[in-house]
């Protein structure tokens, strides 16, 4: 097995500037590594150590210019940092499957509405269910209606009401 992590951080010390706009460049850590193993068992990689000391100085305008005395109006102050990255890696073995074993896509059994139930019964669509013993058919369950979307509805012929006042007498 061939193993290739890498790991990208922003790098605000190497800035590139578009159209007056400050785009950060990347910092990247890679290893690579070749080892026969078998399933179930676990490779740790580790050795991605980063160091890092940023400085800061800081100074009152003018007064931290002057020598001798201004060493009292400036501060300079250090921050250091270690991080070290370990990467773990356990293979499992991909076997084939049978097509009634496969899982379905994603929004596979999602009922989408036409335009007319959208817009004028106000269904926002719904999950399917496939009965086991027709899997032919395909039954719409629930919808979901409502000024404010998703108030799933009891059942399926239930029909948004608007409500409207008559102010004759």
């Amino acid at each position: 097995m061939k193993v290739s992590p890498e790991v990208s951080e922003l790098d605000y010390n190497n800035t590139t500037s578009i159209s007056g706009q400050a785009i950060p460049g990347l910092r990247t850590r890679k290893v690579q590594s070749i080892v026969e193993m078998s399933e179930g068992q676990t490779l740790a990689l580790a050795g991605l150590l980063q160091r890092r000391v940023d400085s800061r100085n800081q100074s009152t305008p003018l007064l931290g210019d002057l020598p001798i005395i201004g060493a009292m109006f400036r501060n300079v102050s250090y921050q250091r940092s270690e991080t070290e990255l370990v990467i773990l890696v356990t293979p499992r073995l991909a076997q084939a499957m049978n097509p009634d074993q496969v899982p379905p896509t994603p929004g596979q059994n999602w009922k989408y509405p036409n335009e007319a139930e959208l817009f004028g019964m106000g269904d926002l669509g719904g999950p399917r269910s496939v009965s086991k013993t027709q899997e032919d058919t395909v039954v719409a369950t629930p919808r979901f209606v409502g000024p404010h979307g998703f108030d799933e509805t009891a059942s399926n012929d239930v029909q948004p009401t608007i409500a409207t006042t008559d102010n004759r007498e």
